[in-house]
């Protein structure tokens, strides 16, 4: 008699990551980017009522690509299959708005006239920014509100720019009003050598503030500058002016530039905001382990920053010093020079998130420890294992194959591939001294941390790269 006995097949397992981390489309979120893991599954992605599909690992969605989401992930060795769902919402609402009146006229005597801007919809989690005329849009505002009627005085012939932004999805719209004059008004425009914005160190952390291209009809003009804490009031003392059309400050808050025609006497005023952008960038920094041992007596740590324009650097024990690149390999693949029996502290490493806009800097510090006992880093351990078996991976960079040659094959190696958040991505058994591995993740460029290893310990370790 043959007995067979049919074990029933694991159903997959699988995680959708949403890079993008909102599942809704927005004017902020044009794109929504997810993948799923691991990759030796096959994969279907089928959208409902768009009739949208891909068998890529990694999906980039965008306007249009609204509704239900099926992803179904299949073991192609058994032939098992599960699903997940999820769906897509989108929120591209513009604001709209009754702006009153369109023009106005001014004489030098006269007040400034007054617009207002009367919310339609929605009538909250909305930012109005009012750029006067000679204001650098779009930065360089003269006033903000977050009021659902919003008035302002403009102060100056020429176009005043509304700018009406609703906080929730990004969606903006804009109107422009119109105030004339026959009187003699000079005309300028603002500018800032930092964008209006204020960073965390030099050169960032002032800002030259000027008056370009002023003019008159009646010829030269004068200039002043008054700073957030000025208490003088439109038109301004005669005495107040100079003939320098520019200012250095690293003062944020609301400055007023004001330029005077000598002979008609005429003022143009220009409020401006300086802001101040100190915010810290993001930083990180992810390994597999922060333990030298003789299974891995090296690591590769890789820094990284979710802040956009942002440079990554390693602050190394002496004597190595800085490092200039977002990934740093710690310890030696020979160990340590004394053999260690217990855990013990190695070094500090600290990653740095730099800003290139701002200037402003975090830093995350890493503690690194080691534990080498005796007997595996012996003659016949890790150490005999880290000098004697030369180990190629190769192409890196690769597309979707590639290769590992060992000069000798020890027992039950293996193959393991990490992402940067130490996710297990791939665990491949090596069977010979040359074998090709299939790593197809789909269309894109990622970094991926591996590991060579065996019975005896590591044997190599690095940075994968796919694109």
């Amino acid at each position: 008699m043959i007995i067979c006995v049919i074990g029933k097949a694991q159903v997959p397992s699988f995680t959708i990551t949403n890079i993008s981390e909102s599942y809704t489309l927005t004017c902020n979120t044009t794109t929504i980017s997810l993948s799923v893991a691991p990759v030796n599954y096959t994969y279907s992605w089928v959208n409902s009522p768009t009739n949208f599909t891909s068998n890529a690992t990694i999906v980039n969605l965008s306007n249009g690509n609204v509704g239900n989401y099926t992803v179904t992930a299949t073991d192609t060795l058994t032939g098992v299959s599960s699903s997940q769902t999820f769906a897509i919402s989108q929120n591209t609402l513009i604001p709209s708005s009754t702006l009153t009146p369109l023009s106005q006229i001014i004489t030098c005597n006269s007040v400034a006239p007054t617009f207002t801007n009367f919310l339609s919809f929605p009538l909250s989690n909305v930012t109005t920014y009012w750029f006067n005329p000679g204001s650098s849009f779009p930065n360089g505002f003269s006033a903000i509100s977050s009021s659902t009627n919003s008035a302002y005085n403009v102060l100056s012939p020429g176009t005043a720019t509304l700018l009406i932004v609703n906080t929730l999805n990004g969606c903006s719209s804009l109107k422009t009003v119109t105030v004339t004059s026959t009187s003699a008004f000079p005309s300028f425009n603002a500018t800032s050598t930092t964008n209006f914005s204020l960073g965390c160190a030099s050169p960032v952390n002032n800002t030259a503030l000027c008056m370009s291209g002023a003019t008159s009809t009646n010829g030269p003009v004068q200039y002043a500058f008054l700073p957030p804490s000025s208490t003088l009031a439109i038109p301004i003392p005669g005495t107040s002016f100079g003939a320098v059309s520019c200012t250095t400050t690293g003062i944020p808050g609301t400055w007023t530039l004001v330029c005077v025609d000598p002979i008609s006497g005429c003022q143009t005023p220009v409020p401006v905001v300086i802001s101040s952008n100190t915010t810290l960038p993001s930083v990180s920094a992810s390994m597999i382990t922060q333990t030298l041992s003789c299974a891995n007596p090296t690591i590769l740590a890789l820094g990284s920053s979710t802040t956009a324009n942002t440079n990554i650097t390693w602050l190394i024990p002496a004597p190595v010093g800085p490092i200039f690149t977002p990934s740093v390999i710690i310890g030696t693949p020979t160990g340590p020079n004394t053999n260690t029996n217990s855990l013990n502290f190695y070094a500090t490493y600290t990653v740095v998130a730099s800003n290139t806009v701002t200037q402003c800097k975090a830093t995350q510090t890493i503690q690194i420890y080691q534990n080498f006992s005796v007997t595996p880093c012996g003659t016949a351990g890790i150490k005999e294992n880290i000098l004697d078996i030369n180990a190629n991976i190769y192409p890196n960079s690769s597309t979707d194959n590639l290769f590992i040659e060992l000069s000798t094959l020890p027992k039950n190696t293996l193959f393991t591939v990490f992402d940067l958040q130490g996710k297990l991505i791939l665990v491949e058994s090596i069977n010979s001294s040359k074998q090709k591995i299939n790593f197809n993740i789909g269309n894109g460029f990622y970094f991926y941390i591996y590991k060579l290893s065996c019975e005896q310990g590591g044997i190599k370790q690095g940075k994968l790269i796919i694109e």
